[in-house]
């Protein structure tokens, strides 16, 4: 059986946002962070068959893409949705906490667009790369001074590793309590 690709411009927003979630900001360093994350949870799930090519973050909280789905020969492009980002709106949902900007349970984000599109060359090119970082736009990666990690992660994280200091082979106990160590003089040495 022989595929074909369907190609989608499509815009997502909150769907029933809460008193935080009107106030929260999408393009916050946190929640553009939140938003790569799922991009990228969603791409390495699902690729080859759906993709998404992020195009932009808005100050309107508009999260806008490009998606891409392989389907059968003779498949309907009406019979394709918005249910297809379930995936995405449950990384955001449960992984980075975005319940708490939304009154409807386990309801986060709906399609305000989805629009049907024939990509040009370069379009179909920026699918094709494999290149898991190329679906996302430059200005919204990571420096390499700033780690992709929240810095509410970042805190748990370093909680879990007291935690579990003691916990392993002995090699490893040796290396945690190594590295807590220097992140506690990192600490010190930026006061």
């Amino acid at each position: 059986m022989s595929n074909n690709y369907f190609y989608y411009h499509v815009c997502m927003e909150l769907k029933t946002p809460n008193d935080e979630g009107k106030k929260f900001n999408f393009t916050s360093p946190k929640a553009t962070r939140d938003i790569v994350y799922a991009i990228k949870s969603f791409n390495k799930h699902f690729k080859p068959d759906r993709q998404i090519q992020l195009f932009e973050i808005t100050p309107q909280n508009e999260i806008i893409f490009y998606f891409r789905i392989r389907v059968p020969n003779n498949t309907d492009a009406n019979q394709i949705n918005a249910r297809q980002f379930s995936y995405l709106s449950k990384r955001l949902y449960h992984d980075k906490e975005w319940a708490m900007y939304t009154r409807t349970e386990s309801t986060l984000l709906t399609a305000t667009m989805f629009d049907l599109f024939v990509p040009d060359a370069k379009m179909v090119a920026l699918f094709e790369d494999g290149d898991e970082d190329a679906a996302i736009p430059e200005e919204y990666r990571p420096t390499a001074t700033e780690p992709d990690l929240s810095d509410e992660d970042a805190i748990k994280l370093l909680q879990s590793l007291f935690v579990i200091r003691d916990i392993g082979t002995g090699g490893m106990q040796r290396r945690r309590k190594d590295n807590i160590g220097k992140i506690k003089t990192l600490l010190l040495d930026s006061f």
